[in-house]
């Protein structure tokens, strides 16, 4: 019987085949596929570059990469902003004393005479601070003492040109009150200043929809009440001089 021996040996050789490919599989490494083709071997570096992650603290200020903060010098750009922020607490403590003594003139009832350069002072002082979660309570204190201060202004600038400010029907808006001011014109109530009375009365209401006095007393309070958050923001609130309550009456 004659016996074939093909399929045997192309069995073998398949195996050879398979043995010989997976040696030189095996022998691979990860270095050898960066070998150069010309000789020597190709070093390859893999440098981890970190992203530049910015959290953004409310409106106003911006952390980069490393933690330190970009400044937004914008006034008011700090509107609801939580991030509290203590890298420059000796700047925004200087603003707060500031106000403090103007806090301290309004608990006796008395408006500083130099409240318009201090509110200025103050203004320029604070747009060259970050805008943290105090940021936003200083400018609006600051929008108080102005209310404060225009009001006071008008009030005194309405008595030396002969007008009662308290006579004024205020609230009932501009188009009642030039009513109010043609009839009395004809009684002879309005003198050679009365453009310059009904212009002073027409502007402040449309502003203010108040009477001066009533404006004043709501600023000097509500203002009072953000200094002394902000002092507390600041723990600065231990000391005697901070510990009197706020006692400027309110009217309704």
């Amino acid at each position: 019987m004659k016996i074939n021996h093909r399929p045997v040996s192309a069995i073998i050789l398949m195996s050879i085949c398979i043995i010989f490919f997976s040696m030189l599989l095996c022998g691979c490494s990860d270095e050898d596929l960066y070998k150069n083709p010309r000789g020597g071997s190709k070093s390859l570096t893999l440098k981890s570059v970190p992203a530049a992650t910015q959290i953004t603290g409310g409106e106003g200020a911006v952390y980069g990469h490393e933690g330190a903060p970009r400044e937004d010098h914008s006034l008011g750009a700090g509107a609801g902003v939580t991030q509290s922020d203590d890298s420059d607490y000796i700047a925004k403590s200087d603003i707060y004393w500031k106000l403090n003594y103007i806090k301290t003139q309004f608990d006796n009832n008395k408006i500083p005479p130099t409240l318009a350069n201090a509110i200025d002072e103050i203004r320029t002082q604070t747009q060259k601070t970050i805008s943290d979660d105090k940021y936003p309570l200083i400018i609006e204190t600051l929008g108080l003492l102005k209310n404060v201060l225009d009001s006071d202004t008008t009030e005194k600038k309405m008595r030396d040109l002969g007008l009662e400010p308290s006579t004024i029907a205020w609230g009932t808006g501009s188009i009642t009150m030039r009513s109010q001011f043609k009839q009395k014109q004809g009684a002879g109530y309005l003198n050679a200043n009365a453009r310059d009375r009904q212009d002073m009365v027409i502007k402040y209401e449309e502003t203010y929809h108040s009477a001066p006095a009533d404006v004043r007393r709501k600023g000097m309070q509500r203002a009072c009440e953000r200094i002394t958050r902000l002092g507390d923001m600041l723990g600065l609130l231990n000391r005697k001089a901070n510990s009197k309550p706020n006692e400027i009456p309110v009217a309704d």
